[in-house]
């Protein structure tokens, strides 16, 4: 919004650290979007930007909407001078009090979804949007490699970007390096309001993967790392303030960005707090990650057998679920993780599950579900999600050949747990990693294998023991 309040904005910054790019910040030619929100309920809005030299009158500016595949329609005229750096948010009159109190126009014409196209128009000529007009992608366009990310979605600005885009498929982009976009989870309102940060200023922090809420379950180890970053050439000094009690943090000093590491295996669980200072000679900026530890899985569903890898062209890959006979599976939702970059796949990233868990043995059974071109490892993940209440609940975040944390999707934030067994590339066609032993939730199987798959069945050497119940050995 319009405003001469200090404020940061890490877009710049996240993007330098994943492409490595220079730090150079021009003069735009002129105004275009630098954040988008296709948000919860009514929370929708768009967030423009002034990165020219000089302050732009806004009275030949509109924002208009494209629905569905229909005409621009609803012109919703501007007002008022934007000063150079500073931003414009246009939202809806029904959006949260947190959006609203930061609008510079709140309308009730800004209603969108995310497959609706979303344009700046100057003089009647469109100069950026969002999505393409005459296209109707039903559930929205992909961004950044992210399927529907138009849908459900924050997208905010690269910093490199200096001027709107009338070309969507180049803006999007096919992937979270080409694409103009950086994708966040929904309604994460943090940049609204500002954009860049400004020569001066203190360093930024901000942690990998960009999220200041952490989980992870007791005595799995969690690690993420830690960068401060300046648009000067500063000497900056990393440093934790505190620290959870057993936990390790090497503080550091470099000049424009320097990164490094919390490590530690909680031993109990509980929330627990962990704080950093970046400082150089315009400053100090500080930023505090929560850490959610928990006790390991002990629910009424959980993954149980998982094929990945085998012996030729893989065949037959899939994941098995288990749990209590009865359980309506079209509520979760398993969303496949890359290790490589911690984030879903780039395509066949969800599988929706479907159906009940059948009565095999006391009141337990187990369902399988195919899914082609899960990937091999070193490492990489599964993530079993309660998908059908907001926000979507974690319920196991699996990893094979390592572990890392989630840097996007559901799991954002969440630390896999290793199963600790590996499927070879040479393991036999028919086989796979699966639980065995004793026991009626997920805590009390081990992993084993790979051995003879059992698709859809309990596990060999996997014994429902219900409590109260006796087991006879002759």
């Amino acid at each position: 919004m319009i405003s001469g309040d200090y404020k940061l904005l890490l877009v710049c910054l996240i993007f330098f650290l994943v492409s490595g790019h220079t730090l150079q910040v021009s003069a735009q030619d002129d105004l275009f979007f630098s954040e988008y929100c296709e948000g919860s309920s009514n929370n929708k809005y768009v967030e423009i930007f002034n990165g020219t030299d000089i302050p732009i009158s806004m009275s030949s500016y509109n924002v208009q909407i494209a629905f569905n595949a229909d005409p621009w329609i609803i012109p919703m005229s501007l007002s008022g001078t934007l000063p150079t750096g500073e931003v414009y948010v246009v939202c809806s009159s029904m959006a949260d009090e947190s959006i609203t109190s930061r609008a510079d126009l709140v309308t009730e014409f800004l209603h969108f979804d995310g497959n609706d196209a979303v344009g700046l128009f100057r003089a009647g000529v469109l100069i950026d949007i969002v999505g393409r007009q005459g296209e109707d992608p039903v559930s929205g366009w992909d961004v950044a490699g992210t399927a529907a990310a138009t849908r459900d979605h924050v997208l905010l600005r690269k910093w490199n970007v200096t001027s709107g885009n009338t070309n969507w498929t180049a803006s999007a982009g096919s992937d979270s390096t080409n694409s103009e976009w950086i994708v966040c989870d929904q309604d994460m309102f943090s940049y609204l309001g500002y954009h860049l940060t400004s020569p001066g200023l203190p360093p930024a922090v901000f942690f990998e993967p960009l999220c200041t809420n952490m989980f992870t379950t007791a005595h799995n180890p969690l690690t993420f790392s830690v960068t401060a970053m300046e648009l000067e050439g500063d000497s900056i000094t990393l440093e934790a303030v505190s620290l959870p009690i057993g936990s390790s943090f090497t503080n550091a000093t470099g000049t424009s960005q320097v990164t490094s590491a919390l490590e530690w295996t909680p031993a109990s669980t509980g929330v627990f707090s962990a704080v950093f200072s970046a400082t150089d000679k315009d400053g100090s900026c500080t930023l505090a990650a929560n850490i959610n530890v928990t006790p390991p899985w002990s629910g009424s569903i959980w993954i149980n057998e998982i094929h990945y890898d085998n012996d030729g062209a893989d065949t037959n890959e899939g994941v098995e679920v288990a749990g209590v006979a009865g359980t309506d599976l079209s509520a979760y939702t398993l969303y496949f993780y890359n290790g490589a970059d911690s984030q879903t796949y780039d395509s066949n990233a969800r599988l929706d599950l479907f159906g009940l868990i059948d009565n095999e043995r006391r009141g337990y059974g187990a369902a399988w579900f195919p899914h082609n071109g899960i990937q091999n490892g070193s490492p990489d993940g599964v993530a079993l999600v309660r998908s059908d209440c907001w926000p979507q609940v974690v319920i196991q975040f699996l990893s094979y050949e390592g572990s890392f944390m989630a840097a996007n999707g559901p799991a954002l934030g969440v630390q896999s747990l290793d199963i600790n067994v590996v499927e070879p590339a040479d393991s036999l066609v028919g086989y796979s990693v699966q639980l065995h032993g004793p026991g009626t939730n997920y805590c009390q199987f081990e992993w084993s294998g790979p051995q003879p798959h059992s698709r859809g069945e309990f596990n060999p050497g996997q014994r429902i023991t219900v409590p109260g119940m006796f087991m006879i050995v002759r």
